[in-house]
């Protein structure tokens, strides 16, 4: 399976997230961001071995790592997260 293209709205809503304050109140950009990173989840999970996430995808994990430190799901993360790094940029930017 190949990395999926990230919905402008969602990279928006990510964006929002992440630079939001507590206080701010921000459920419709928090429930974009967390649908999105649930859809990635099953997508890595599926093809644990050998999907490939752009760079997109990787800024959507990146920020959610959090939830993926344990058990499997952890050596999962992890292995995503080098394959990440191992896969040549299609665009360059990436050293």
């Amino acid at each position: 399976m190949s990395s999926q293209i990230i919905d402008p709205k969602i990279m928006l809503a990510l964006n929002q997230v992440r630079n939001s304050q507590p206080e701010d109140n921000l459920n419709d950009a928090q429930h974009t961001v967390n649908q999105a990173i649930e859809a990635l989840w099953k997508r890595i999970r599926a093809d644990k071995d050998k999907y490939a996430m752009n760079e997109n995808e990787f800024a959507l994990f990146n920020f959610s790592r959090d939830r993926f430190t344990t058990g499997e799901d952890k050596t999962i993360a992890q292995k995503a997260v080098g394959r990440f790094w191992d896969t040549p940029a299609t665009n360059g930017a990436r050293n």
